[in-house]
């Protein structure tokens, strides 16, 4: 049985973002923090409206080499034959312990691309395999990163009604192909990153430990989805350092590897400086 996560239909985001408090402050987007941090590591913009490049980039640097595959907005139905079955075989993979859940991520970065042109393949795609867990995946991270283009990157004030209600629509569809490739593999683990990321755009904190519980469940060691939840723990989104702090001890009795908890160590220092500063360090 499908778990539902979230009436996809729903304009949440649009209604939190007209209705919720901002709190008077100015939404800053990833990049311009992280620039000014200089930290190295993955910064967030406003919890409810993020437009970030966010954790599955900055992941990428813990991973192996190698280009992921791509979705040519030409493609024959021959090569989406042998697109679907290489990427179901990058998960079969993971799921048998043979790679990484960092491997996994890197491979699935090739549908970040948001270019227009790519939706009638992935279409065409589903349309093929309509039970094809790699092919929901993937249309689902791609509507996923329209939406984040649509909201664009500048502060919430000058961002237009308009921008807001059409990253709605994106995720909205986004959510309808992640709760349907859920029950499609042994391990989604890379749907519950993905809508981890989701609720990092619309402010859903419950369902973002949801998907934290999910993912250890399936993979108790997993580094992907606690890094990027970790992000959520910071002061300006809501956080504190006292829970970043208490989640690190928790990685680290996962047995995380010492590079990956070094991402998370990172992190902490820019965190201590932000409260050492009142977040004079990243304005």
């Amino acid at each position: 049985m499908a778990l539902i996560l979230m009436d996809a239909t729903t304009p949440k985001l649009q209604t939190r973002c007209f209705n919720g408090s901002l709190g008077g402050k100015s939404v800053e987007t990833r990049e311009s923090v992280d620039s000014r941090c200089n930290s190295g590591v993955a910064l967030d913009a406003d919890r409810r409206f993020r437009t970030r490049p966010g954790s599955e980039r900055s992941t990428r640097h813990a991973t192996g080499n190698g280009e992921p595959a791509r979705v040519s907005e030409s493609a024959a139905p021959g090569t989406l034959r042998e697109l679907d079955a290489k990427m179901n075989g990058i998960q079969r993979s993971y799921e048998l312990g043979k790679i990484t859940d960092e491997r996994l991520l890197h491979e699935f970065r090739a549908f970040y691309d948001t270019d227009p042109a790519l939706a009638s393949q992935y279409n065409a795609w589903i349309e093929k395999m309509p039970r094809s867990y790699s092919a929901l995946l993937a249309r689902g991270i791609y509507l996923r990163y329209l939406g984040k283009e649509a909201r664009g990157s500048r502060y919430i004030e000058d961002t237009s009604r308009q921008q807001i209600e059409l990253m709605s629509t994106y995720l909205a569809k986004a959510m309808r192909d992640y709760n349907a490739s859920l029950t499609l593999t042994k391990k989604p683990l890379l749907t519950y990153h993905a809508i981890l990321a989701v609720t990092m755009l619309e402010g859903d904190d419950d369902l973002a430990r949801r998907m934290l519980n999910e993912s250890i469940r399936v993979d108790p060691r997993n580094f992907v989805v606690r890094y990027k939840y970790f992000a959520t723990l910071q002061t300006r989104w809501g956080g504190s350092l006292e829970q970043m702090l208490d989640f690190e001890q928790q990685a680290r009795a996962a047995g995380l590897s010492d590079a990956q908890l070094k991402y998370f160590a990172n992190m902490l220092v820019v965190e201590r400086r932000w409260v050492q500063t009142g977040g004079r360090c990243c304005k």
